[in-house]
């Protein structure tokens, strides 16, 4: 269905003819066939390093930024049609504060912790596309998820009319998965911490991005669910088709988070356990949990209103 829609039928003539070429040389090159979904994977995370780079203001073709900004083994680099490794990932460094952001493809948390103390409680969770904010003047780490799904809602009904411009909603259920599921700790630690700022999936949806960037700073009641969920709880959809001018919406939430907000407001909008909140310690960008709880030991009341008490 989504092969016959405007836009999609470019991308299959393009197809007939690289299996044309391909014939001519008896096909003697490192290409073939993959699901168009798996494609579509790959061709999200090269996007997202591509709109990375453009963000910090790295030039991918000049060898001095290469050299001083990106950080990439490509020797373990995957090779989708030769057997090899189906994950990647690559670390820049922000010219402009010196912080690394790593992107990875495929990404593993297993039940035993990674290098920064990241962990599943239950079993192996596989984001698509991950990205790792490390604050260099701090001891933090900000990470965000992205899974890429070639879907959109009623894509697999057997009418076309039926077709929506939306992601599919269990998609969108998956990034509350695993925000839940995802976990830091430090070894040794009994209790851990939800590690997932946010989520969002990246899906073919055709739309006027620009007009929904002024709604978005408008915060236009008609905004789309899955994008008015972004300001809301931080998990929801960007639009993300395969072409030169779709990315504006993508690309506008990666310059706000590696670049516009610090890390307090990117923590303000992450969701804490119930009876819960962020607030500031001080004048400083440090932050604590405070929790609210009924008063049952008077030694240690500090402070009494007429519906909750604080304890230190």
């Amino acid at each position: 269905v989504l092969q016959q829609r405007s836009g999609y039928s470019q991308v299959y003539r393009y197809w007939i003819m690289l299996q044309n070429g391909l014939d001519l040389i008896q096909g003697d090159t490192s290409v073939g066939v993959q699901p168009i979904w798996k494609l579509y994977e790959l061709w999200c995370f090269l996007k997202i390093k591509q709109l990375v780079c453009k963000v910090l203001g790295i030039d991918v073709h000049n060898k001095e930024h290469l050299e001083r900004y990106v950080h990439e083994d490509t020797q373990n680099a995957f090779d989708l049609f030769n057997g090899g490794s189906l994950s990647g990932h690559i670390t820049y460094t922000n010219p402009q504060n010196g912080d690394l952001v790593e992107v990875g493809y495929q990404y593993s948390f297993g039940r035993k912790a990674d290098e920064y103390d990241m962990r599943s409680a239950t079993t192996e969770q596989k984001p698509d596309i991950v990205m790792h904010i490390h604050k260099k003047d701090h001891n933090i780490t900000l990470t965000y998820l992205y899974d890429a799904k070639y879907s959109v809602r009623g894509d697999d009904d057997a009418s076309s009319s039926r077709v929506q411009d939306e992601p599919k909603p269990e998609t969108i259920n998956a990034m509350h998965h695993y925000r839940d599921a995802i976990y830091y700790g430090k070894r040794g630690e009994h209790r851990f911490s939800k590690e997932i700022i946010g989520g969002y999936i990246l899906f073919p949806g055709r739309m006027n991005e620009q007009e929904l960037l002024e709604q978005i700073r408008n915060h236009d009641e008609k905004l789309p669910y899955f994008l008015k969920s972004i300001e809301e709880v931080n998990i929801g959809a960007y639009p993300l088709l395969p072409n030169e001018e779709s990315g504006l919406l993508l690309e506008s939430h990666l310059r706000r988070v590696l670049l516009d907000e610090s890390i307090i407001k990117q923590l303000e909008v992450s969701v804490p356990q119930r009876g819960l909140h962020y607030t500031k310690k001080d004048l400083s960008d440090k932050l604590v949990y405070v929790g609210y709880v009924k008063a049952e030991n008077p030694d240690i009341e500090l402070f009494r209103n007429n519906q909750a008490t604080t304890y230190y």
